[in-house]
């Protein structure tokens, strides 16, 4: 595999003494590290990818987002890149041994998804889960489309896509062009693009998936991060056979496991930022492949990113701050991995001073154009996925102390009501989060939006109605549930998701000039 990195002293990759950590001179680009995708013509997108004839960036995911590598006859994904003037071409072989149809044995079925970005960890993220629909002879498939752009220009425009799919004596294969154009960029030699791959395997009797991924970090949906940077190129580029996974296995320890084919058994291999050496050790032979495991130390301010080098090669490159984390979930703090995620967001793009902070549930997470729709205001977006009001006073020192914010924009109640929380206990968790951000910071403005809840649960917002009438002086309250009602239910449903819970671009787009106008009045805001 090709990549770019600036010129690297190779000695210093063969340090002699393991002690850890290790600080010294060294200057490289951890963020330098890009796969190259080849020109290619004459792609027919048919499903049965004769065409490509070896051509393209290939590569073949064994291993799963728990770091295990699944035997090739069990299940894996050799997926091919090119692109052409207008889309980024993909082929993906899937290899399986049981292939499930979706509707059969879980409502996920066999899938597999591509994540197109303008860039890594950028603004603008398209998502396709292509799934098998049943047919015995045939391979017909479901196309469904995830809107995550964040520039009001794009969301909402179109995204639909050429996808074609057979059955394979061993699994099945799918074809697809991606346009450019859907993620605001234009097709030119050595433009770089992000891009995830991730492939679903349902096995009869199984409660959840198999995912295989090619990213070091999970999530491609929540996570703009967690993909892979792509230079279009001209030339063709060597397959790519080394895989990198991250994990945090408890809040002090780093996992970091390393794959590669077996016939590299013996070669060095190195973690580390620019100063610091983390773990150094050496690919070893097992099964079909070489492996090397690594665990060490971290601290939650370990914001950096970290490099993986194999010889004098960068394997890939991970963020150990937003790594999977695989210490058992009653252990963890609640939304842990994204709150991670958040504060690293914080650490590359710092907040401007006493900012009006939005903090709840996914209505907010899922506001991918927030930045567009709030321009002209010093907004920063806060929320966090599944999040309950009890959860929003648990992180409220992380999340929302250290901005000193001047006004909070504050939506919980969704999931409160979903897991049967009391209206007592959920009026008395956001009556504790509004005393705590008033007691320090009394200058500092509130609104509350009323829970989007079903009208056959209509306490939830008489009862925080009645309660912030003791803080009418600096509360204010935003009604979402009647401006819904007064649109209709058959209107509103036109402006949710596929999962029929999230709004979609449009849905986004009428409720931004409700929040602005509520802003505007209040000229210190």
């Amino acid at each position: 595999m090709k990549k770019y990195t600036k010129s690297i002293v190779a000695g210093l990759l063969l340090l002699a003494s393991c002690r850890m950590p290790q600080k010294e001179s060294f200057s490289y680009e951890p963020e330098g590290e890009c796969y190259a995708i080849p020109r290619l013509e004459s792609i027919v997108i048919d499903g049965h990818g004769d065409d490509w004839q070896g051509r393209g960036s290939t590569g073949t995911l064994h291993v799963d987002y728990t770091g295990k590598w699944l035997p090739a006859g069990d299940f894996s994904v050799t997926f091919h890149l090119g692109w052409n003037d207008t889309a980024l071409l993909v082929m993906a072989q899937v290899a399986d041994d049981t292939v499930m149809r979706s509707g059969i044995t879980n409502k996920k079925g066999e899938s597999i998804e591509f994540f197109l970005l303008d860039k890594k960890g950028g603004k603008n993220k398209i998502q396709y889960v292509i799934q098998l629909k049943d047919s015995l002879s045939a391979a017909p498939v479901e196309v469904t489309c995830w809107d995550h752009r964040g520039s009001r220009k794009l969301a909402g425009t179109a995204m639909n896509i050429s996808v074609a799919a057979s059955l394979t004596p061993d699994g099945y294969c799918v074809e697809t062009a991606i346009p450019f154009r859907y993620v605001g960029i234009t097709a030119s030699t050595d433009q770089e693009v992000g891009f995830e791959i991730k492939a679903n395997d349902v096995e009869k009797n199984e409660p959840s998936a198999t995912e295989l991924s090619w990213s070091p970090l999970r999530d491609a949906y929540l996570n703009n991060f967690a993909c892979q940077r792509l230079r279009l190129t001209e030339n063709e580029a060597p397959p790519i056979e080394t895989f990198v996974k991250a994990f945090i296995l408890d809040r002090d320890t780093a996992k970091v496991i390393v794959y590669a084919p077996r016939e590299k058994a013996g070669c060095h291999v190195t973690l580390r930022d620019t100063v610091t050496v983390f773990a150094m050790g050496e690919l070893k032979a097992g099964g079909d492949f070489s492996k090397a495991e690594f665990s060490f130390p971290v601290k939650d301010s370990m914001y950096y990113p970290m490099a993986v080098f194999t010889g004098n090669s960068l394997a890939g490159v991970i963020d150990l701050c937003i790594a999977n984390m695989e210490f058992n979930k009653k252990e963890r703090y609640p939304h842990e991995e994204y709150v991670r995620l958040l504060l690293r967001r914080q650490s590359l793009h710092p907040a401007p001073p006493r900012p009006i902070l939005f903090i709840g549930h996914s209505m907010l997470r899922y506001w991918h154009t927030f930045d567009d729709d709030m321009e002209g205001f010093p907004a920063i977006n806060r929320a966090f996925g599944g999040s309950r009001a009890e959860q929003t006073v648990f992180w409220y020192d992380k999340l929302v102390k250290p901005y000193h914010p001047r006004a909070i924009v504050y939506f919980e109640g969704a999931n409160d009501y979903k897991t049967g929380v009391p209206v007592k206990i959920f009026t008395a968790h956001v009556k504790t989060f509004i005393e705590k951000a008033h007691a320090d910071f009394p200058d500092c403005k509130i609104f509350i939006i009323s829970p989007d809840i079903r009208s056959e649960k209509p306490e939830y917002n008489a009862a925080i109605k009645k309660m912030i009438q003791q803080y009418k002086s600096f509360v204010e309250y935003i009604d979402m549930e009647g401006y819904k009602q007064k649109m209709g239910e058959e209107n509103y449903r036109q402006l949710l998701l596929p999962d029929h819970t999230h709004w979609n671009a449009d849905g986004y787009k009428r409720f931004a000039p409700l929040i602005r106008e509520k802003l505007k009045a209040f000229k210190d805001l």
